[in-house]
């Protein structure tokens, strides 16, 4: 069994898609720290370049596992909607997932963990993958680092860990239980 073990992001790059149609399962790091470099954060193409939509946390949630991370409500959502709508309105297919958007928008999130694997669900969805998705809490690993990658893997019955940054630059490691 192949699998693919990440922290949730807010809108994961393609090559993470790309590694999900090479597992079996994915493994949604939550029961770790929280990473701030892309956990609330993401790049988008406007017209004038690239603009950043960040997911508003209190500075004293860095230092929470990824469960726990709570979304500081200020006046966000509205403005990362627009950002989309006027980025990318032309879009060939975008009438096909505006609704989504619309709709995930205008929900009261409480955690960015629930923000984030919401989307994440649902953007599998569209790319039509189909993997076995659970968190890493509903397991009981223990380690740091690859260590705990390895436990993980163990847990779950997986004999490959996909790795990398997608394509090109993946990593594939073989391992016998």
């Amino acid at each position: 069994m192949k699998a693919v073990i990440h922290q949730p992001q807010y809108f994961p790059y393609p090559g993470f898609f790309h590694k999900l149609t090479e597992a079996d399962i994915f493994v949604i790091l939550d029961n770790t720290q929280y990473d701030q470099r892309f956990s609330n954060r993401n790049k988008i193409l406007t017209s004038t370049g690239v603009s950043w939509i960040t997911v508003p946390i209190d500075k004293h949630q860095h230092f929470k596992l990824n469960k726990d991370v709570e979304i500081f409500n200020l006046p966000w959502k509205e403005k990362h909607l627009k950002s989309i709508l006027y980025s990318y309105s032309k879009s060939k297919f975008f009438d096909n997932y505006f609704e989504f958007f619309k709709k995930f928008y205008e929900k009261e999130w409480k955690f960015l963990i629930d923000l984030n694997i919401t989307s994440l669900i649902k953007i599998i969805e569209f790319l039509g993958i189909k993997i076995n998705i659970m968190r890493e809490s509903e397991i009981n690993v223990k380690g740091k680092s690859t260590e705990r990658l390895v436990n993980i893997c163990k847990n779950i019955g997986a004999d490959t860990y996909i790795s990398g940054k997608g394509l090109p630059g993946k990593k594939i490691i073989s391992f016998i239980n």
